[in-house]
């Protein structure tokens, strides 16, 4: 049997939380997922399955740091991140929403790594109803979740999907008390800009198209 924490479970759960929104990575980070993966270790029901995936992530993010020349993330190690969430997650006997979002989001951030834009747009949407549905999340955990959705659309091309969302962030970043220079502030704001200006080329090639039908 592996050595549990002793700590109160739902204690727990909120420093992990609080920890998590406190780190505002919107993208790719080694450190996270092994956060993430220790977090559902702890709370796994099955002590061999959290024991394996407990020693194979240990260590993750040191890794995965710049310096370290073997830091590149292969389709293989992503893949086997999100099989590796996917069997913990399952294995946790009711999980907190904030867990179960969490999870979500972390697997929309590799596929949309994996340029698979159709799944991550699904599992942010996943995240993104958890999160709504729950009381405890900030509203700024809940707008990164609407960027990164928001980013998946638009590199769907769904510009005004992306624009809606985007917009619904950044009030989400303010009521959480960024500034408007915090970074993820800013990047939304480039984003919205960049999906306006697409959105704006979209309807004016369309504009033409019409023209020139109504003219032949």
């Amino acid at each position: 049997m592996l050595n549990r924490s002793t700590s109160n479970p739902s204690t727990r759960r909120i420093r992990r939380r609080s920890s998590n929104e406190r780190t505002y990575k919107l993208d790719l980070d080694a450190n996270h997922i092994e956060s993430l993966i220790r977090w559902l270790c702890e709370e796994s029901s099955d002590d061999f399955l959290a024991k394996a995936y407990r020693q194979r992530y240990q260590g993750l993010g040191e890794r995965q740091q710049p310096h370290n020349q073997n830091n590149t993330w292969t389709q293989e190690d992503l893949c086997d991140v999100i099989s590796a969430i996917q069997a913990l997650l399952s294995s946790v006997t009711n999980p907190p929403s904030s867990m179960v979002a969490e999870a979500h989001s972390t697997i929309g951030i590799i596929h949309q790594r994996l340029n698979q834009d159709a799944r991550a747009t699904q599992s942010f949407m996943q995240a993104l109803w958890v999160q709504a549905s729950s009381d405890d999340v900030s509203p700024i955990t809940i707008g990164m979740t609407k960027t990164r959705l928001a980013l998946a659309y638009g590199r769907k091309g769904e510009s005004q999907k992306a624009i809606s969302l985007l917009e619904k962030a950044i009030q989400d970043f303010r009521e959480g008390g960024l500034s408007e220079e915090h970074e993820l502030v800013t990047r939304a704001k480039e984003a919205l800009h960049a999906f306006h200006l697409a959105e704006t080329a979209r309807r004016n090639r369309s504009n033409s198209r019409r023209i020139s039908q109504g003219a032949a």
